[in-house]
């Protein structure tokens, strides 16, 4: 229940809080690469904490949410660029977050399989002293299911695209089941 760069900053602050047991951060590949550096306090403070990113190669959520709420995606991807359309739609980099956080002190592990997530884990648990880092590789547009709930963001209110339009008329009409506590 956190926001994107909080969660090793907030396991962190479990940890010296005193917590018993397990301190984990879940978080995606897009959020760990706003805030990696906490590693570092982690390391330095010799604060034990596991973190799991989720790499699914770039803010899948937001882009979700953009593709829901505008049509088009822009940006939320680690993509190259095309050469033809110049987006941000060619192959997903090629980025290894396990190597970046072992140079920031933490023990890491990758995870391809259920199998060795659960081992990694386990040999996370035996770490007492260090951060340590376990990279899954997450399925890429393999979301979760439609909550059903609706989203105030704002849409274009005039645009010259058809996809825009049809995108504000949809929401004008759930606007429309809005409640207020």
């Amino acid at each position: 229940y956190s926001c994107m760069t909080h969660e090793i900053a907030a396991a962190i602050g479990v940890r010296l809080a005193g917590r018993k047991g397990e301190v984990i951060a879940y978080l995606g590949d897009g959020g760990y690469m706003m805030n990696p550096t906490e590693l570092v306090t982690a390391y330095q403070e010799g604060t034990k904490i596991t973190v799991v990113v989720v790499e699914n190669h770039g803010f899948q959520s937001i882009y979700g949410l953009q593709m829901a709420r505008a049509g088009r995606d822009f940006g939320n991807e680690f993509r190259a660029r095309d050469r033809q359309s110049k987006r941000l739609a060619g192959e997903y980099l090629e980025l290894d977050f396990a190597a970046n956080a072992a140079s920031m002190g933490a023990l890491t592990w990758r995870a391809a399989s259920a199998t060795e997530l659960r081992s990694a884990l386990t040999e996370a648990r035996a770490e007492k002293r260090r951060p340590c880092v376990i990279v899954v590789e997450a399925e890429p547009h393999t979301d979760t299911p439609d909550p059903g709930v609706w989203w105030d963001i704002g849409i274009a209110e005039t645009s010259g695209d058809e996809a825009t339009r049809k995108l504000k008329a949809a929401d004008r009409r759930d606007e429309a089941h809005q409640r207020f506590h």
